[in-house]
Formats: structure tokens, sequence, C-alpha cells
């Protein structure tokens, strides 16, 4: 019986493959015309850093091209003490207004703010930077109009991006040469084939064990100085980080004390902690200011501890679904030697790391 492709007229066949073949040309033609635009700006930009060609950059405006393209404009002061002002920074891709930084947000606000960062292209809107703050600049000293943020670490992202697709089209010869060159090897080396497994199963006990210690171990002092009543209220907003040429979303909150404080969070940080009321209380400790941890109560998420007990019953589900002689008897002893390495070794630098931020921090102080 003939596929659904084949029962269609010929002229539909002509068109369907027409059709795709369009819209894969079209994808791949607009791939290698941003990936050679942004190599452009390379080549011409990253010999000028090289070469010295940096200025520290105040943002004075915000230029609109389109509804959803915003061109921030600096001014800054070159090496030869020429000023530039209201020049357009290239290579941007900001899809709304600058954001007020003296603004408070209370939490839902917070939330949804980063969540506009993080939709999908066409509902968007990464904010402009704020007026009046700095970034790093590469200019030309040729062109006075010509200037890019300085190239850092997210630049060697994009690289990495790219680097699947290369990857993928040498892959055609690449991967069928390496599995015809070492697969008999490893295939007729009993030791290889051991140390691949134990390094799988050491891998996967380390995770468990590491995740699980460090939650349960920051959790626990949450709660001590919860208990002790180091709770303040905080107030959402952001902050720009010149470093990094982006928004932080931040929590501030004042320290009966009278010290003013502040939790930068991470782009890992999970927002459903944050409750749907209008205020919101943090944990702090007195002695530490790098710990700050909103609190649980409205939480939209579970806490830790039911958190690592649900990770551990489906690590034991997993466990369960093995073949019981791999469990107990002799062919499963590397794995469950390799488990229990790995588990012990997570757990032991999970509780290293609070010692050595100690020891950092007396070394500061």
């Amino acid at each position: 019986m003939g596929s659904i492709f084949d029962l269609m007229p010929q002229w539909a066949q002509v068109a369907i493959f027409a059709t795709l073949a369009v819209v894969i040309v079209y994808v791949i033609c607009l791939a290698i015309g941003s990936f050679l635009k942004w190599c452009l700006l390379v080549a011409r930009f990253l010999p000028l850093q090289w070469a010295g060609y940096v200025a520290t950059a105040t943002f004075t405006g915000c230029r609109q091209d389109g509804d959803r393209c915003y061109v921030p404009l600096v001014s800054f002061a070159t090496r030869r003490g020429e000023i530039r002002e209201a020049v357009p920074v290239a290579d941007t891709d900001y899809t709304g207004p600058p954001l007020r930084l003296d603004l408070p947000y209370d939490p839902r606000q917070l939330r949804d703010e980063v969540y506009r960062w993080r939709r999908d292209e066409e509902d968007s809107c990464v904010p402009a930077p704020p007026i009046g703050e700095t970034a790093g600049i590469v200019y030309d000293p040729n062109d006075p109009i010509a200037a890019r943020f300085r190239f850092t670490a997210r630049d060697l992202v994009r690289v990495l991006i790219w680097m699947p697709l290369v990857l993928a089209c040498l892959g055609w010869w690449i991967v069928p040469w390496v599995v015809a060159s070492l697969g008999p090897w490893i295939w007729s080396t009993p030791a290889a084939l051991v140390a691949c497994a134990f390094t799988v199963f050491a891998s996967t006990g380390f995770a468990f064990g590491f995740a699980g210690a460090a939650t349960m171990l920051k959790f626990s002092r949450h709660r001590s100085l919860e208990r002790s009543g180091h709770v303040a209220s905080a107030i959402g907003g952001f902050r720009w980080n010149p470093c990094k040429v982006k928004y932080e979303p931040v929590l501030r909150f004042t320290t009966p004390t009278g010290e003013l404080r502040q939790k930068i969070l991470a782009e890992s940080f999970n927002y459903n902690r944050l409750p749907d009321a209008s205020t919101l209380s943090v944990i702090y400790d007195p002695s530490d200011p790098d710990f700050v941890e909103p609190s649980y109560a409205g939480a939209r998420t579970v806490k830790p501890t039911t958190s690592v007990i649900i990770a551990a019953s489906v690590a034991l589900l997993v466990l369960a679904a093995m073949p019981p002689y791999l469990l107990f008897g002799s062919p499963g002893h590397p794995i469950r030697v390799s488990v229990a390495v790995g588990f012990s070794l997570g757990v032991l630098a999970a509780l290293a790391r609070p010692l050595r931020r100690r020891m950092n921090a007396r070394t500061v102080q």
C-alpha cells in the first residue's frame, strides 16, 4: 500500500516539493546572511578593539527605526580627545524603549517584565539601554558614526551556536570515520568499556549527590535565618550592568539596622518563587551580604525539601526498572560502586562549597 504522497497527482507532488525547496533555501539564505553580517562586523571592529580604540560611552538617547527596532545613541571621547555625540551603536536588536531604573516593581510586575524578554521573537520586548548609564564600546577613528559594543563572552556564544551546524555538515564524513577507526578498538577492549560505564554512572551519582546536598544545605540555612527573624520586605527593580551590557532584575530592601542591600536575580532564578502579592519577603544573613533569598511564603513553586524528595523518588523508580541482577548480582557491582563513589563526591563537594565561601569572605575582610 503506497503512502499518501504517492496517491497524489504528479503536479501536486511537484508543487509540494518546490514549496519545501523554496522554504529550505530561504531559511538557509537568511542564516548565511545573518552569519556573514556578523562576520563582517567582527572583521571590522575586533581589530580596532585589539588596537585600543575603545571608550566608555554614555547613553544619551534612543532612535526608533520602525515599530520594533530601537537603536541606542551614545556619546564618548576618543583616544585623541575628540568628543562624539549621538553615535548609533551597530549590531543591536532591542525591540522596546529603555526602562526606568528608579521605578519600583512589585513581584508580579517584575516577573512579567522578565518573561516578556523570553518570549518568541514576535511577542518579545527587549528594552534598550537606559539613558544616562554607560557601557564599553569600540569605535572607528576614521568614521565618526561607527561604534559597537565591546566583544565579550556573549559573542563567543554565537560561535558556539553555529558550531553544531558546521559539525553537522562535517559529520557526514567525520562520524563514520571515527566509528570505523575507534569502534573496533573500543568494543574489543574491555577496559575502555568499563571506564566509559564507570564515568557515566559516577557522573550521574555526582550530579544527584551534589544537587540534593547543596539544595538541602541552602534551605537549612534559609530556615535557620527565617526562624531567627532575619526577614525584611523587599521591592523589585532593575539595574544596568555595564560590563555585560544588559539589565539585571534585583530585589532591594533595608535591614533593621538601616543597611541598604539588594539581590541580583540570575538568569537561572526560578521566578515562580515570586508571589502575586504586592509585597515580597526576603531572608538575609546579617553577617553575609551575599546571602539573600526570597521567602517561600506565597511562592508558586514547591519547597526544596519536596523537590529533593521528588527527584529521589524518580531515581528510585529508574533503579527499580533495571534488571535485578544489575542491582544485586556481580555484573552490576561496577555500576553500584561508580554510583556510590560519584554520589559521595557530590555530597562532599556540596559540603565544601560553603566552607570555601566562608574562607574567601574572611580573606576579603
